[in-house]
């Protein structure tokens, strides 16, 4: 097979700093197994050397991480992925500082997500391939998803 190199998380903010339409970026810290001290500071200083118009969304499971993101710049827009049921998510959330919630499709129902979502709180879920299940998540107001298939997606939503 063809060898392809994954791109640095430069090579990603060099595309994005002319816009290329309305994209959000989500960068997910993958820290949660492994410490990797001083790994928020070294992503805000590559985001930073940016002028990016795009908006961008810090997550993980290390949530400790995502309460540091906050202290260090309450303006980020952040959000602890969150891969269980949680009675105080809403509370918990906010408790992080965090502006959102990325969660995955069985940890919320219809009434948690409303409830989340009139609390003023953005909430994604992932992984979800089923364009069905996408489109009735839309209904719902779910601020948006994480997917394999975005070609298929596009077209269909």
């Amino acid at each position: 097979g063809e060898f392809h190199r994954l791109p640095r998380l430069a090579d990603l903010l060099e595309l994005l700093k002319d816009g290329h339409g309305n994209i959000i970026l989500n960068i997910e810290l993958k820290n949660s197994e492994v410490p990797y001290p001083g790994l928020e500071e070294m992503v805000l200083a590559e985001v930073a050397k940016y002028d990016l118009p795009n908006e961008i969304i810090y997550s993980s499971f290390n949530h400790d991480s995502i309460k540091y993101l906050n202290r260090m710049n309450p303006d980020l827009k952040t959000a602890p992925l969150i891969g269980r049921r949680r009675p105080d998510l809403i509370d918990y959330v906010k408790s992080l500082g965090s502006k959102g919630v990325h969660t995955a499709l069985g940890c919320v129902d219809e009434i948690s997500l409303k409830k989340v979502l009139e609390a003023g709180l953005f909430i994604n879920i992932y992984t979800i391939n089923d364009i069905n299940v996408a489109r009735k998540l839309k209904q719902h107001g779910v601020s948006g998803i994480f997917t394999d298939s975005c070609r298929e997606f596009m077209e269909g939503l």
